[in-house]
């Protein structure tokens, strides 16, 4: 099966800000209609995260270790993507509410509160400048190829929640890139 159609709702794109230490961030609010301990094993356990984020590790327990890979894959280089490994530290995790893990260049915040049947997700993650060139790894990161990245994961969880098999496009699917295209002209209009 193919990718669902993308959903431009503005309300799923996500509100930029920035976290305790001021670096940038965007938070993503989502209403799902699946019970909150279900959602937190979509988070947290890895043969559930697979199919949506499988690139993360967690040992689940504050002050563990969450291991974000974003050098896998099919990402390409030199690219807009970020190809990085990043090395965490779990801060926060209260099940089934909270999971939270801060490391140089990465800040990830889930928290889950019930909302009648279901139950809201609101999701934080830092964000590049709007356009930095990575000498290592001579990719650039932006901050609306990061955001648009989170945005279809996030999707890819709810579909995975919702039982539709989905196919992961590629870095550079047609969903991705029409997303892509909205955080950058959102960019410019701000400017």
């Amino acid at each position: 099966m193919t990718s669902p159609e993308a959903n431009l709702d503005d309300s799923r794109f996500g509100v930029y800000g920035s976290d305790n230490a001021g670096n940038k961030t965007i938070t993503y609010t989502r209403l799902l209609n699946h019970h909150i301990e279900k959602v937190w094993r979509a988070i947290t356990v890895e043969e559930h995260r697979a199919a949506w984020f499988a690139e993360l590790s967690l040992s689940n327990k504050p002050g563990g270790d969450a291991v974000i890979n974003f050098s896998g894959a099919d990402c390409p280089a030199p690219q807009d993507n970020p190809s990085d490994i990043y090395f965490c530290k779990i801060t926060r995790f209260e099940p089934p509410h909270v999971l939270e893990y801060i490391g140089p260049g990465e800040h990830h915040r889930f928290e889950l509160v019930e909302q009648g049947n279901g139950c809201q997700l609101t999701f934080m993650a830092t964000l590049p400048d709007v356009s930095i060139f990575d000498d290592e790894a001579r990719t650039i990161h932006s901050r609306y190829s990061v955001a648009c990245g989170w945005h279809y994961k996030l999707d890819q969880m709810e579909w995975s929640l919702d039982g539709v098999a989905v196919e992961d496009e590629g870095y550079a699917g047609p969903i991705k890139t029409r997303y892509y295209f909205v955080y950058r002209k959102q960019d410019k209009d701000r400017t």
